[in-house]
Order: C-alpha cells, then sequence, then structure tokens
C-alpha cells in the first residue's frame, strides 16, 4: 500500500514536500497493518475465551446437577434416618410396655402365690384341728 501510495505520487510529479507526506503515509500505512494484525489477535483472544466460557458454563452446569443430585440423597437419607429414629422410638415404647406388662404380670403371679400359699396353709390349720 505504501509503495503504491509512492508510486502514485512520483508518476504525478509531485515535488520534494509531497514525498515527504509520503513518506508519513508509509508510516501510516505501517500503523494501519499494526492496527489490523492486533485487531486479528484480539478477534482470536475473544473466540479463544468464548471457547473458554463455554466450558466454565458446561463445567458450572455439571457442578449444579451433582450438587442438586448430592441434595436429594441428603435428603433421602434424612428422612430414612428419620423413619428409621421413628421406628426405634415405636420399638423402644413396645419394650418399656412389654416390660411393664411382664411387671404386672410377676406381681399377679406373686399375689397368687401368696394367697395360694396362705390357703394351704390355712388349710393345713383346719386339718391339724381337726384331728
Amino acid at each position: 500500500m505504501c509503495d503504491a501510495a509512492s508510486r502514485l505520487l512520483q508518476e504525478n510529479n509531485i515535488p520534494g514536500a509531497r514525498l515527504a507526506e509520503a513518506g508519513r503515509l508509509d508510516i501510516l500505512a505501517s500503523q494501519y497493518q499494526s492496527i489490523l494484525s492486533q485487531r486479528a489477535e484480539l478477534s482470536q483472544s475473544r473466540i479463544s475465551m468464548q471457547k473458554r466460557q463455554t466450558h466454565i458454563t458446561k463445567d458450572a452446569r455439571v457442578i449444579n446437577a451433582e450438587r442438586r443430585n448430592l441434595k436429594r440423597r441428603l435428603q433421602m437419607l434424612e428422612n430414612d434416618i428419620g423413619k428409621k429414629t421413628d421406628d426405634l422410638a415405636d420399638l423402644e415404647w413396645d419394650i418399656q410396655e412389654n416390660i411393664f406388662e411382664d411387671r404386672l404380670q410377676f406381681n399377679k403371679g406373686r399375689e397368687i402365690q401368696g394367697q395360694m400359699t396362705r390357703i394351704m396353709r390355712q388349710g393345713i390349720k383346719e386339718e391339724h384341728q381337726t384331728i
């Protein structure tokens, strides 16, 4: 591009002051090429960052899905623990109830045994008195 500008100036017989301007055109053209190069690098960088962002977004979705699954599993385990705790409390209540009933039965048995012993002693006494 710079060479084309220089050739154009020379072909049109433009004096020396204009040739200096052509040198400035060379500098501007060089700066323009540098800007285009930087623009291309920025474009590539932007594309690369978009790809990274896409991967990060996908990773975040996977992490969030795993977190939701773990929360669900934790809730299930907490529910299971709660149910087993309730079952254990019911079982403990049943055991206490059985112990109470066993004590009642034991006490009734002792009472009946005591009554039978008294009746037998009374019967023995009556036999001795009648003899």
